[in-house]
């Protein structure tokens, strides 16, 4: 998490979501890295503060994730269901951990414009999100060639919650 305390405003990072281009931009700001990028207790007295996350479709990190994590080489259908039961990050009911004490939301696909809006609404200047970290093998792959109906049912029923909250639609899955 990053924090500006003299303002009260909080950034809870989420793994596969720009968090650490956004991260690297909000500490050239000024903003505190408490604890680790991705760490956040949900015990930290976070009332009276200004708090923002990124998320992005649930379907999508997951490829991004293919792309960014030790695979030992297999293909994106044997890695997921496994990958699914043993991430630390995605053990609860939801992937965006700090969803729920947020009160602004930023869109991964809209990332720049919806920084810009936050800092705006929180009395930031404009700050450029640098480009890091980025799925280089992705090359611009649309996420759902990644899919088949299987594993995208997997992923649909294991973060509904996160597709509700958010947004998300749920994708025709009869063409997969």
């Amino acid at each position: 998490m990053y924090e500006l305390p003299e303002k009260k405003i909080a950034f809870i990072a989420h793994p596969r979501t720009a968090s650490s281009a956004t991260g690297h931009a909000l500490l050239e700001m000024g903003f505190i890295q408490r604890q680790s990028h991705h760490q956040f207790n949900p015990k930290w007295d976070l009332n009276g503060w200004f708090v923002a996350c990124t998320v992005r479709n649930p379907l999508d990190v997951m490829a991004s994730w293919y792309h960014n994590r030790p695979r030992e080489e297999k293909c994106f259908n044997e890695w997921l269901p496994t990958f699914i039961e043993a991430c630390l990050y995605l053990q609860g009911e939801r992937m965006f951990f700090g969803r729920p004490y947020c009160n602004h939301i930023l869109r991964f696909e809209n990332l720049q414009r919806d920084f810009d809006t936050w800092l705006e609404i929180v009395g930031l200047p404009p700050k450029e999100i640098p480009r890091r970290n980025v799925s280089e093998d992705k090359k611009g792959k649309p996420f759902m060639t990644y899919y088949n109906l299987k594993l995208a049912r997997m992923v649909i029923e294991r973060f509904k919650l996160d597709f509700a909250e958010n947004d998300y639609p749920i994708p025709a899955l009869k063409g997969i």
